[in-house]
């Protein structure tokens, strides 16, 4: 008795986890696929106005890296301008060369976002499509009772006269129809066994049933 506990305990703790695990590992995957935002190139300029590399640190992306470099490299021409003066001509150009690279280096990273964001609107477009028809061919299929309700409901007008025979069948043989169109809801044992008060009744004949057999097994 004991050891069964034990097992049960161990496999509602091990659903517990598999199923928390499922839920982060799907939440990862939502913020995976988030949109990004595009960066703005006046605050890169003001970073690398005052640290060079900052601003491309900012935009991040494959300018990180870069970013560190410069800001690296800038660190050390400061401190050689500072102690000799004489690095002032090699330092201020490279310091007008970052706030610039950090412009182009902005459009390309916006540039690149925007496609992304692009291809992810696209695949959530198509993919709320594929939903959308998933769930009319759901709403289409043949659903057991509906089916056995209408063939009672048009046997009933029939057998007051306010169907004729003609009219009857032409609506028998529409329902069936719909059958082969759109499947079932059921399995087609289960959907076969309640329909046999039907052909018990006389709304439908054998060779109807048959039919509608061969439409769903």
């Amino acid at each position: 008795m004991e050891l069964a506990t034990g097992k049960l305990i161990s496999h509602a703790f091990y659903l517990y986890n598999h199923h928390n695990f499922k839920i982060n590992l799907n939440n990862m995957n939502q913020t995976l696929r988030k949109p990004k935002e595009t960066k703005n190139e006046g605050v890169t300029f003001l970073l690398n106005f005052f640290f060079s590399g900052a601003g491309h640190i900012y935009v991040g992306g494959d300018f990180m890296n870069k970013g560190i470099i410069y800001l690296v490299i800038n660190c050390f021409m400061v401190v050689l301008t500072a102690a000799t003066g004489f690095f002032a001509i090699f330092w201020i150009p490279f310091w007008i060369f970052v706030m610039v690279n950090g412009f182009t280096a902005t459009k390309e990273y916006n540039h690149q976002i925007e496609q992304d964001n692009e291809a992810y609107y696209r695949n959530e477009d198509e993919k709320n499509l594929e939903e959308t028809k998933k769930i009319e061919i759901e709403n289409k299929k043949v659903k057991c009772l509906d089916f056995i309700d209408n063939m009672e409901k048009i046997f009933k007008l029939f057998k007051n006269e306010l169907l004729t025979d003609e009219e009857f069948k032409s609506r028998k043989t529409r329902y069936i129809t719909e059958i082969n169109l759109n499947k079932i809801v059921e399995k087609p044992e289960d959907f076969l066994n309640s329909i046999i008060p039907l052909k018990e009744n006389g709304i439908i004949t054998l060779e109807e049933l048959k039919q509608i057999k061969s439409y769903i097994l």
